[in-house]
């Protein structure tokens, strides 16, 4: 008696770098227009492609039909040439054998089974041939000596209605004490086995999920019921071949994830491959190609939101073939800010009192360098008792604290700190090779261009020779002073500023995404950046590995099939929706897996606490109503979710319709 472990080949094996089969015959059509072997729209050549395959199988028992059935059928129908028929069908079975790529996770699950000691069986509901599919299996990993390979089209039964499971036991011969089947179609692959009596794994990954049905539905019409009262023919919307592409890309990172990843490692993962990394492809490419357009000769990547950005310039084939030089430069507002002080004026004490959660004393002192007790006099004549340095400041305070930073004595300190700190970090972009170019750009997430400013305003006080052109690329700018000149450019803002409204919410989400390796930037010393440590062990530990191998897995994806232009607008409606569906209806898992990241709000981070705070549902409801407590940009959807409370969903959906009403301004 054996065991016996059966694996459909599509979706569960082998899967294509098209987001549906068809995708392929709409490529077939466009090659054979280029070579003139027809004169037809490539999104006809298609629907006849499909249109002669079910033809074909109305003639022959069972509708199981070979390749070369369908494209005699086919040639027919279009009055082609055997020659040209014979050219088209080749060049599907190029495209086929290019576009299939293997998903690990089957072939691990294969190699548990051959472990075990089972029979290993292909079973594939297809037109194509056993000699053309067995190579593929073994050329991937999948196929080995005694493996068995059974095809409907060439067998003539179908696994639908069980024919082809029943074909297979007949050929084996022996007596199966035990018989499992894999695959992703519900009917063909799990109801049709069962009725046989043998065991089903529904396999779902190689379908596509919610995320990539968002960009790239299947084919679908326009005012369906409309039409069909009115009698007419429904009009049909179809795929641009670089949604197919793209979404293809996001389904192979996604099955991408190396094995042994623990349960929330794998919903990391799956974000980066199909929220974060989408989207941070298409900005990173832009920015490359925007430097490209003003003559940019070096892009500087800023820490740490830049460090997963640069790792992605090096995934675009057009960078490879890019003059602008991308470095990764270490720097934050801790390091940055002080150091662009010349005054302690009003523009300055926008940063140094700006309104963090859990605004202190304490915090305000640790923004300048400065230890709180060196000026305890001071403070307390102010009535601000050591006590009190650590607890939370209320706006009245906030102001009295104003006119403490503007002691004289207080304001030596601060200045000359600020001389410290400007030298040193001149002497690390020195070393960066920043003031060699007459013209540079700065690549950050976002929000407001402070960092900018801030190096601008330090390089202004040194006395280099020559001080570069600084121009800020950012995936969004949402401070319309920001947004006026020339040299803070937005992706969002010059390609939908009509979306900047609802984009306020995910800011901190989309930091999350741009986490980096290694701790904050707390300054420079010799020519070195310090670090509040070399590694950021707590991001680490939550899953980042798994993060930046999900993104950087979808950008190396996108990269090789990125031959494809696509409408830079277009494309960024389609992973800003992606985005919006993971903020606004965030799967319980993906509340479990990113509540629990590690996140700082403050200038200098000391303290880490959890994207989604550990509220109980009063808690929530106390923050719903009162703003004490409540983060400035909290993710109430997830909130919501976990809580299910519909009271916070309403009150979220009103705070957005209040702030989409915003018009921020344009680059």
């Amino acid at each position: 008696m054996i065991r016996v472990s059966s694996f459909d080949i599509f979706d569960t094996c082998l899967t294509r770098t098209f987001a549906y089969p068809m995708d392929l015959f709409r490529e077939v059509g466009e090659i054979g227009i280029q070579n003139g072997w027809i004169d037809l729209d490539p999104k006809e050549f298609m629907t006849r492609r499909r249109a002669a395959e079910s033809a074909a199988r109305k003639l022959v028992p069972f509708r199981e039909v070979s390749l070369e059935q369908i494209y005699q059928q086919l040639g027919r129908a279009l009055g082609l040439s055997p020659e040209v028929t014979q050219k088209l069908q080749e060049t599907e079975l190029l495209l086929e054998g290019q576009s299939l790529q293997p998903i690990v996770e089957t072939r691990q699950r294969i190699r548990d089974a051959r472990l075990q000691g089972r029979q290993i069986l292909f079973l594939s509901d297809m037109y194509l041939s056993t000699a053309f599919l067995l190579e593929l299996l073994k050329r991937h990993g999948f196929h080995e000596e005694g493996d068995l390979l059974y095809i409907s089209g060439e067998v003539g039964r179908h696994k639908s209605d069980g024919g082809l499971f029943q074909h297979a036991r007949e050929q084996l011969k022996k007596e199966i004490a035990e018989w499992t089947h894999n695959g992703d179609n519900p009917r063909a692959d799990v109801e049709a086995p069962r009725r046989l009596g043998l065991k089903a794994e529904h396999f779902r990954p190689g379908l596509l999920n919610r995320y990539e049905l968002r960009i790239c539905p299947n084919i679908r019409t326009r005012h369906e019921w409309k039409a069909r009262l009115m009698g007419r023919q429904p009009e049909v919307l179809y795929r641009e071949r670089w949604q197919s592409r793209l979404v293809a890309a996001m389904r192979l990172a996604r099955l991408a994830k190396p094995h042994g990843l623990k349960p929330r490692e794998q919903i990391i993962w799956d974000t980066g491959a199909n929220v974060a990394g989408p989207l941070f492809y298409g900005y990173v490419k832009w920015v490359l190609a925007e430097a490209n357009r003003k003559g940019i000769p070096r892009l500087y990547f800023v820490a740490r939101d830049g460090q997963i950005l640069h790792k992605i310039a090096g995934t675009i084939p057009s960078f490879r073939k890019s003059p602008v030089d991308c470095r990764y430069l270490h720097g934050s507002r801790h390091a940055w800010l002080p150091a662009s002080l010349r005054e302690v004026d009003a523009a300055q004490l926008r940063w140094i009192l700006a309104p963090t959660p859990g605004l202190s004393i304490g915090e305000v002192f640790r923004r300048i360098d400065i230890v709180p007790e060196k000026y305890r006099a001071l403070l307390e004549a102010s009535h601000f008792p050591e006590a009190a340095w650590n607890k939370p400041l209320q706006a009245r305070e906030v102001a009295r604290l104003a006119e403490v930073l503007q002691d004289p004595g207080l304001n030596v300190e601060i200045k000359a700190i600020a001389v410290t700190k400007r030298e040193d970090m001149v002497g690390y972009l020195r070393r960066e090779g920043f003031f060699e170019q007459e013209k540079v750009g700065i690549v950050d997430l976002g929000w407001r261009g402070s960092l900018q400013a801030a190096l601008v305003q330090a390089c202004e006080q040194t006395t280099e020779k020559r001080t570069p052109q600084v121009l800020g690329f950012y995936l969004a700018l949402v401070g319309a002073d920001r947004q006026k000149g020339d040299s803070f450019l937005g992706y969002v803002n010059s390609l939908r500023p009509d979306l900047l409204g609802g984009f306020l919410f995910s800011m901190q989400l989309l930091e999350a995404f741009a986490a980096a390796d290694h701790g904050q930037v707390r300054g420079y010393q010799q020519g070195e950046p310090v670090l509040s440590a070399p590694d950021n062990a707590a991001v680490s530990q939550w899953g980042l590995p798994a993060l930046q191998g999900g993104i950087l897995a979808f950008c190396q994806a996108f990269g090789a099939l990125d031959e494809v232009a696509y409408p830079p607008g277009d494309y960024l409606d389609g992973t800003l929706s992606v985005l919006k569906l993971f903020y606004e209806d965030p799967t319980h898992d993906e509340v479990e897996a990113w509540g629990s990241f590690p996140f700082s709000d403050e200038q200098v981070e000391t303290d880490l606490h959890t994207l989604l705070p550990t509220w109980n549902r009063s808690q929530t409801m106390a923050a719903l109503l009162t703003r004490d407590g409540r983060k400035r940009l909290w993710w109430a959807p997830a909130l919501a979710r976990r809580e299910r409370m519909s009271s916070l969903r309403l009150y979220y959906r009103l705070q957005k319709l209040w702030r989409t009403q915003l018009k921020p301004g344009t680059t």
